[in-house]
């Protein structure tokens, strides 16, 4: 709904401006008589290029102080709009320009009000959510018992047909430590668990090659003549989604029944965990025991 609601404001915004820098001339003059005598309306005068300016900007101040009245058309609409969206006006000689943040669009630039504003608000709102998860001291206690969960339920599964050779172990040698390695019919797979942020599919592409590139040094160290090595990355979503490239792996241990339910399962325990993540970061209460 606030994305529909924002769409919404977005259209108010472009139609106003366009009516504005129309190439009809007739359209023009009729737009900016109406939004004339809009504006007068309000401030009881002729209004000049500022008085233009600051009500299409919904500036609720001085003359254009926030009152009840009936008189709504496309330009109180728009001047609303722009207020919620933070879209500033200026006129020059009654041609009008539209700002958004360093954003500056002109006449000339009329058909691209919609994509330039939305594509900004679009990446303050990736920003934010990504922010959400990067620079969080004490919920990030929180983020290894949430990976854990995930490395639990891939235990639970192999553990009845697999040989674990290491469980969140050091390996000998080397100073990485993966979340299992585990022998099966002759082949050695290197487990590593990953709760990547949700945020597109390229986020579970990126998170599986930070695996494979983590973990290729140990490729040499366990292949022997008799046996090959793998590295399996499993990914969830931290937000509760689920990478399919995940079952090639599980099929080996289970049935695919089982998988169905085992990608509920672990989404579901990393959305609580993130859920937990998120309510801590914003109450400052922790929501889970620590021991």
């Amino acid at each position: 709904m606030p994305i529909a609601a924002e769409e919404s404001d977005l259209n108010l915004v472009d139609s106003a401006f366009k009516l504005l820098t129309s190439r009809d001339e007739m359209t023009t003059a009729a737009a900016k008589s109406d939004l004339f005598s809009t504006c007068q309306f309000r401030n009881k005068r002729q209004p000049t290029d500022d008085d233009l300016g600051k009500f299409m900007s919904g500036e609720r101040i001085g003359d254009f102080v926030a009152q009840s009245n009936r008189h709504s058309n496309i330009w109180t609409l728009a001047r609303a709009a722009s207020r919620r969206l933070g879209v500033e006006w200026t006129f020059e000689n009654h041609h009008p320009s539209v700002h958004f943040q360093e954003l500056t669009l002109r006449s000339s630039s009329r058909r691209k009000i919609m994509f330039s504003i939305r594509d900004r608000l679009r990446t303050a709102r990736t920003q934010a959510l990504i922010n959400e998860y990067s620079h969080q001291d004490k919920t990030s206690r929180a983020w290894t018992p949430r990976h854990n969960s995930v490395v639990v339920r891939i235990v639970n599964a192999v553990r009845p047909k697999a040989q674990i050779l290491y469980e969140n172990q050091r390996i000998p040698g080397f100073t990485c430590r993966p979340d299992l390695v585990i022998s099966y019919k002759n082949v050695i797979y290197i487990v590593d668990a990953t709760v990547a942020f949700e945020n597109r599919r390229e986020a579970f592409d990126q998170a599986r090659e930070r695996k494979f590139t983590t973990n290729a040094h140990l490729i040499d160290h366990f292949k022997t003549p008799s046996n090959s090595v793998q590295i399996v990355p499993i990914a969830v979503g931290a937000l509760g989604s689920w990478d399919p490239r995940n079952e090639a792996f599980l099929k080996k241990f289970c049935s695919n029944s089982y998988i169905k339910l085992m990608a509920k399962l672990y989404c579901s325990d990393v959305l609580r965990w993130s859920r937990d993540i998120y309510i801590e970061h914003l109450s400052g209460i922790r929501q889970y025991d620590p021991t």
